[in-house]
């Protein structure tokens, strides 16, 4: 039942990060079309999200 648990538990993790992934998707591309000051700072952020998530260093590196 343990293994059941967690298994369903990493699923579950797995879809929210897809639905949250597609909801900042729709976000950005709202935020894009009106070329605000605030789309702008979104995209800072989700470019210096991909930063820290780089694997290593050279590639953090290749992203700034």
């Amino acid at each position: 039942m343990k293994l059941m648990n967690e298994t369903l538990d990493e699923i579950r993790r797995l879809e929210q990060k897809e639905v949250n992934t597609a909801k900042q998707k729709s976000i950005f591309e709202d935020l894009s079309r009106r070329n605000l000051k605030t789309a702008r700072a979104y995209r800072m952020k989700l470019a210096l999200q991909e930063v820290y998530q780089s694997p290593d260093r050279a590639t953090a590196e290749e992203g700034l």
